[in-house]
């Protein structure tokens, strides 16, 4: 290949919409890193590690609650939306309203069981305001994948970025009053959003002044619209997946709260936080390539391996940069942070490298709308990583949940490539 050809295929990579708004994503996702690590070490700082601990397990269960009511539309809409050109802004509006409907109701039902069973007095907020923190999140969340699909890309690093400067403006200006506890933390973590509702609703309402990547296909090439019932199988099935994965990844700092105490939870969310970093790089990945599969089926064995390796560059180096720096970064937080976190911090970096591999190849089967085997790997990777950690957390707090994590990784990494290949790879999964 000549430097001519070389330059013209980086010229295509760089201006391919799917490319294009993964390199957004990217972007999206250093950005809310940077902005969220700077809320945590103000955090750590101005609030006791108790304090902490408890606001990090309030924040996770209600942030649990909210994933599971979205329908996991977070994952699915560009996939839903990908077969339907036309209305497609009617139908994202629809799919945003659905979302807040069933979060209200997953809310209200959690709030309740959470009272008779009395789990609820855990949390560092009255019950009566968790619901409604999550209907907010629910609502901001679920707005990312809607502007995607309708080609709005640019918004979502903006919305992000005003999102993650707001949290740490009300976290100062509350403990500027002397507001130093662990409603704190909370507060400050759900208010920004539904101050951004506003702009989130304007941005989905507004008429596309493009098309999204991928939907100006020719006539004969364009897929065949999918029906009501299918989408629903579809959703049915993603929705329980979702379940399963939001049980093991959001809801970990409850878990270790609950099993580990205050401090570990702290120390296990300070770790968590960092390197959640490059599970959400794979994530933001994963949702354009599915949707641009699901457009265009025909383009799955060019753009899945290119957008899979250029995650995959930026995932392993961040994990190395992460490795190499944990104590520096942890001594941001805290001593305490510090001392207990590094080791954990150490194998939730090894462990990123493996989970974005199985995210990437979930997007792929989401894709292809094979949502059983979607729902067969998230239900085994929940109860991996939720069977160890009633083992592990117990005895060694914040270290055993890392461990339950890594392994759970290696697990269904290589049982979900078992069962894809039996069954016949589809779009490269």
């Amino acid at each position: 290949m000549t430097l001519l050809d070389r330059r013209a295929q980086l010229s295509r990579e760089w201006t391919d919409p799917t490319l294009r708004v993964n390199h957004l994503m990217a972007l999206n996702t250093a950005g809310a890193a940077g902005l969220g690590f700077v809320f945590w070490v103000v955090v750590a700082r101005l609030l006791p590690v108790d304090a902490v601990g408890a606001a990090t397990a309030t924040i996770a269960a209600v942030i649990t609650v909210a994933n599971i009511g979205q329908l996991n539309l977070y994952q699915s809409a560009g996939v839903l939306l990908a077969r339907t050109p036309q209305h497609r802004r009617r139908r994202a509006l629809g799919l945003w309203g659905l979302a807040v409907l069933a979060t209200g109701v997953v809310a209200a039902a959690a709030a309740l069981l959470g009272a008779a069973t009395g789990w609820a007095s855990s949390l560092a907020i009255p019950l009566w305001f968790a619901p409604l923190c999550a209907v907010v999140w629910s609502a901001f969340a679920v707005k990312d994948a809607l502007l995607l699909a309708l080609g709005r890309d640019i918004a979502v690093p903006l919305v992000t970025l005003g999102y993650g400067l707001a949290k740490i403006g009300v976290l100062l200006l509350l403990a500027a009053q002397g507001a130093t506890s662990a409603p704190t933390m909370v507060v400050a973590t759900f208010l920004p959003a539904l101050a951004l509702l506003p702009v989130a609703a304007l941005l989905l309402f507004l008429r596309p002044a493009r098309t999204a990547p991928g939907v100006a296909l020719a006539p004969e090439s364009s897929p065949r619209p999918v029906g009501r019932r299918a989408d629903a199988r579809f959703v049915a099935a993603d929705h329980a997946g979702s379940i399963a994965l939001q049980a093991c990844t959001t809801l970990l700092p409850f878990v270790v709260f609950l099993a580990g105490g205050a401090q570990a939870a702290a120390v296990f969310a300070a770790a968590w936080t960092i390197v959640v970093t490059l599970d959400t790089l794979a994530h933001n990945a994963g949702v354009p390539l599915a949707a641009e599969i699901a457009r265009s089926p025909e383009r799955a064995g060019d753009l899945a391996p290119r957008l899979v390796r250029r995650t995959m560059i930026l995932v392993v180096g961040g994990a190395v940069a992460i490795a190499l720096l944990a104590h520096p970064l942890l001594t941001l937080f805290g001593p305490v942070y510090a001392d207990a976190g590094t080791p954990v911090l150490w194998v939730l970096a090894a462990a990123s490298v493996i989970r974005a591999l199985l995210i990437l190849r979930l997007a792929l089967l989401r894709a292809a709308r094979r949502a059983a085997l979607v729902l067969a790997g998230e239900a085994l990777h929940a109860a991996v990583v939720l069977g160890l950690a009633a083992l592990l957390v117990p005895m060694w707090g914040a270290m055993g949940m890392a461990l339950a994590w890594l392994a759970a990784q290696i697990v269904t990494l290589a049982v979900v490539h078992l069962l894809t290949r039996r069954k016949g790879a589809s779009h490269g999964a």
